[in-house]
């Protein structure tokens, strides 16, 4: 891992910017006892891999699994965060106009009891693909309709 040196990892960012962290990082560092050059090993892997018919009292053998660094991701700075704003407002824009004519139908249908009592429907849906054939000959765009 040649870029090691110029990305910290999570525990060099969050060492010493919190005074609760920083009372407990030397905790931190006797638990985490996978702790190599300032990054974290995975050491879960490790435990799951060792064998299970280890003698009692033995030396634990050496893992032929290397360890795996993660490091804290960069700052994006305020481009990055107005990007994932924009992103955010057009999937959810998307998703919301891809479900509106489902939900339309679903509440056509759900409703038709009382659109037949107002004489707004004359005669009950067979269906929900009836009720889309209907809505629809109203004109593509009522599927949207509040």
């Amino acid at each position: 891992m040649a870029d090691e040196s110029r990305y910290p990892s999570v525990f060099q960012k969050i060492h010493g910017q919190s005074h609760f962290i920083s009372r407990f990082s030397a905790n931190m560092h006797a638990r985490n006892c996978n702790v190599i050059g300032g990054a974290y090993a995975n050491g879960g892997v490790h435990a799951a891999l060792r064998p299970s018919h280890q003698a009692i009292g033995s030396a634990p053998p050496l893992c032929s699994v290397s360890p795996v660094f993660v490091q804290a991701p960069s700052d994006k700075g305020f481009s990055g965060f107005v990007i994932d704003f924009l992103m955010g407002g057009v999937s959810a824009a998307v998703s919301k106009t891809a479900a509106a004519p489902i939900e339309r139908a679903k509440l056509l249908v759900q409703n038709q009891d009382e659109m037949i009592k107002a004489g707004r429907l004359s005669e009950p849906y067979k269906g929900i693909t009836d009720c889309f054939t209907r809505t629809i000959k109203d004109g593509v765009i009522s599927l949207w309709r509040c």
